[in-house]
């Protein structure tokens, strides 16, 4: 599971994995990229049923895997997206639903284990980036207001890090 976070260079990632989907398949591993769950579905979590039962999600989850015995998922908004960057209550937390999310493909995965890849980068050029992405995606406001309440200094990737690798089921998290 390839797993975020946001502008940490998934696109070039997701990119060069899709070239070598076929080396996957041959390998027993199907790759399902953040491309076609968003083309097909919207959302990881849309694709598996919500609503439906743990069990009726399993289910669509061995699908998603069309036949091989491994599925590695790129998909970076399982942790969260940007609103979830920029609304949470306290903004000094990356990610605020990412355990809770990760927990549940957790149990979906079991009892494999779900090992999971996480790219991330200093916080302060990282917001640079989240800002500039959500003005290239239309959604203006100012720098200030931006930046209102976001103090770079309490943003720690440790602490969303080190509680996913206490989830159980969770075999490792790779940085």
């Amino acid at each position: 599971m390839r797993a975020g976070a946001h502008k940490t260079t998934s696109t070039h990632l997701q990119n060069r994995l899709l070239e070598n989907e076929n080396l996957f398949v041959k390998s027993g591993c199907y790759y399902l990229g953040s491309e076609k769950i968003r083309d097909e579905f919207g959302t990881l979590w849309h694709a598996l049923g919500r609503s439906d039962t743990r069990d009726e999600q399993k289910r669509k989850l061995a699908a998603l895997a069309a036949g091989q015995p491994r599925l590695l998922i790129f998909e970076e908004n399982i942790i969260g997206g940007f609103k979830d960057l920029m609304n949470g209550p306290n903004r000094a937390i990356l990610y605020p639903k990412a355990i809770e999310r990760l927990a549940r493909l957790a149990q979906l995965v079991a009892p494999n284990p779900l090992h999971i890849a996480m790219a991330v980068r200093e916080p302060s050029s990282y917001y640079v980036s989240v800002y500039n992405q959500l003005l290239l995606s239309g959604r203006f406001q100012t720098c200030e207001r931006f930046s209102k309440g976001l103090d770079l200094t309490a943003v720690k990737w440790s602490d969303i890090l080190r509680p996913i690798a206490e989830i159980p089921g969770v075999a490792e998290v790779s940085i």
